[in-house]
């Protein structure tokens, strides 16, 4: 039986941070897939003043075995001191790919 499917949607600095999690997380076997979108402007409160700034998203897809394990992992290689680390779980997704989650997330 198949796992419950789980996506994190995380900002990150640049591609590079993206890629060098992304990459951790697979040969842990803890993820089977991540995306990095493109640049988008965050504008946000930090420290009492208005900030803008370029940043990425990072997309997780995994089971939600691996939920607790990858949000710690997210939280100590990222270098923010207040990451956005949310997860979502699906109400659906087709059954070959949830298939192939569980597989490359044993």
């Amino acid at each position: 039986m198949n796992d419950p499917m789980t996506l994190f949607y995380v900002t990150v600095p640049h591609t590079e941070t993206g890629t060098q999690i992304a990459k951790h997380l697979l040969e842990k076997k803890w993820i089977a897939c991540a995306n990095i979108l493109p640049a988008h402007t965050a504008v946000y409160s930090w420290d009492n003043k208005i900030q803008e700034d370029s940043e990425h998203i990072l997309i997780l897809k995994t089971r939600k075995q691996w939920a607790d394990k990858v949000e710690a992992e997210v939280s100590r290689l990222h270098p923010y001191d207040c990451p956005c680390i949310l997860q979502f779980e699906p109400s659906s997704a087709n059954a070959p790919f949830l298939e192939w989650i569980n597989q490359e997330t044993p």
